[in-house]
């Protein structure tokens, strides 16, 4: 007997359909059941990549005043990015004081990535890369999670990097590039039904310069071995290598495209 069954949608809009079936006898054991459904291609992690047309841009010569000036982030408040915007995740991510963090980079029109045999990758001039941090107001709760600050880092030259940090107000309907000196705020979060406060952060563009060397190439992160591992991109969960690779970012077809295969995203538990 199968009783209740119910439709609804995933966070990706795919339809779910659960039911319970009774066994005999007397009802004593019952089976829920879960269906989706997913199409029968798995998509590339990738393949809703937009091409850069420019809307994401921070001249050196008037950096934007606001995050959503910048055009790398939309909607109300700005947290959505451009749908040019490459979001990447690392296997050895920074410890920032249990902050959430988001990434992305952004490359020039018609520009590529080269990999090379290290293993270290050489970015085009004119690269962005973004970061976002946020906390959970009740840790590991991530509906109460809410943003803090977005750094945005750009290859102005083969010699040069600039960096700016964009503070979040405290109702969070805006983020405001930071000026060039250095600023500490705290948060009060609740962690096991306890009070605690945390300390964050604002560095100025000088101190940005401080971990984005030269001889370490400017760009820290994203490297081969870093990004070898599997990211959840909603409708699917691909390789980042491989879904980069699939979606021609870059210059010539990198030696390991990922060791992870790709599958339809699972059903949440």
């Amino acid at each position: 007997t199968t009783n209740y069954p119910q439709l609804a949608l995933d966070p990706s809009g795919r339809p779910i359909v659960g039911w319970n079936t009774y066994g005999i006898p007397d009802y004593l054991v019952a089976d829920a059941i879960v269906s989706r459904l997913n199409s029968d291609i798995v998509p590339s992690g990738l393949a809703t990549l937009s091409p850069n047309d420019g809307s994401c841009a921070l001249p050196a010569a008037a950096v934007p005043a606001t995050l959503r000036a910048t055009g790398c982030f939309y909607g109300f408040p700005p947290n959505l990015p451009d749908p040019a915007l490459v979001p990447y995740e690392l296997n050895s991510p920074l410890w920032s004081d249990a902050a959430e963090k988001r990434r992305w980079f952004l490359l020039p029109p018609g520009q590529t990535i080269t990999v090379n045999p290290t293993g270290a990758w050489t970015w085009p001039i004119g690269t962005i890369f973004l970061k976002e941090f946020a906390y959970d107001r009740i840790q590991g709760d991530p509906s109460t999670r809410f943003p803090i600050e977005t750094r945005i880092l750009v290859l102005r030259d083969a010699a040069t990097v600039q960096g700016y940090s964009y503070k979040w107000r405290d109702d969070g309907t805006e983020a405001d590039l930071q000026p060039d000196t250095p600023s500490i705020e705290t948060y009060d979060l609740i962690d096991n039904g306890a009070l605690v406060v945390d300390t964050h952060t604002f560095p100025s563009q000088t101190q940005c310069l401080q971990c984005h060397l030269t001889n370490a190439g400017f760009i820290l992160g994203p490297v081969t071995a870093n990004l070898n591992r599997n990211a959840d991109y909603g409708r699917t969960v691909d390789n980042l290598l491989r879904a980069m690779q699939d979606a021609a970012l870059f210059t010539a077809a990198i030696a390991d495209p990922g060791t992870l295969d790709r599958f339809p995203r699972p059903a949440d538990p």
